[in-house]
């Protein structure tokens, strides 16, 4: 599902992913950015809490369920009046500016500049961005039930800290994305918007939990092996489940019943 937060990576797994959960499971998420999976699965009426230690993150996303429209004409307004020099400046900066709502009017204009949709580093193109982005916006607000959207803010360093936290009837949701095996692709690197994110930690915390969780990863063959100890369910492009390694674009990692 698209979604106001644009990202490199899409997901299309989530009819498979509903499968998986029973009505009487709360979902509970870390990782959030674009939201794609949260918000599908929410839609159709998955208990689902959108969880992120990330508190610009979680802004952003309250301020979109408050109130798109202040978002929109913000983003519009600062846009005219932007120039590169700024864009470096809001890159650096831009935590600092008191009213929640221009702060979550950047992190939307910079996530719609940046190439590859990250907010505080970059390349970026302030042509990527125009009016139809604040309406798109306004139009997934409007065409949705927003209200079942959840969120909580998590205040912690790392986001696997959250994990034991977790209720007997809650599931662990962690959309993690690309897998980068390689200690050099670590992301590490400083923002407000970025997480604190290892293979070999998330790993350690996955094995070490007592709690159910589901877990998705763009395909890679290494996870199977990886993840030797737990189920697996590979996924195409279409979001359908499927035996075939070659048409596998997603790998959905649990300990939930098949």
């Amino acid at each position: 599902m698209k979604t106001p937060v644009k990202s490199q990576i899409n997901f299309n797994s989530a009819p498979t992913i509903k499968q998986l959960i029973h009505p009487d499971q709360q979902v509970v998420s870390a990782l959030l950015f674009s939201g794609q999976l949260e918000c599908e699965l929410s839609f159709h009426d998955v208990d689902f809490i959108m969880s992120t230690n990330r508190h610009a993150i979680y802004e952003f996303w309250e301020c979109f369920i408050k109130d798109p429209y202040r978002l929109a004409e913000t983003a519009d307004s600062l846009h005219e009046e932007m120039s590169p020099q700024l864009v470096y400046v809001f890159q650096n900066d831009w935590p600092r500016f008191k009213d929640p709502f221009f702060r979550s009017s950047i992190f939307f204009l910079l996530n719609k500049y940046s190439v590859d949709g990250t907010i505080s580093h970059g390349n970026f193109n302030t042509n990527n961005y125009s009016p139809l982005n604040g309406r798109s916006m306004i139009n997934f607000h409007e065409n949705n039930d927003i209200q079942k959207l959840k969120l909580k803010y998590y205040k912690a360093e790392k986001f696997h800290e959250s994990f034991e936290d977790l209720k007997a009837n809650q599931v662990l949701f962690i959309p993690a994305g690309k897998y980068s095996p390689s200690p050099l692709a670590n992301q590490t690197f400083a923002g407000h918007d970025k997480y604190v994110y290892n293979e070999k930690a998330l790993k350690k915390a996955i094995y070490g939990l007592n709690k159910k969780f589901i877990l998705v990863y763009k395909y890679h063959p290494k996870l199977v092996i990886e993840y030797k100890n737990f189920k697996h369910i590979m996924v195409d492009k279409l979001g359908q489940p499927t035996t075939n390694s070659v048409a596998a674009d997603e790998l959905i990692i649990t300990n939930l019943e098949l």
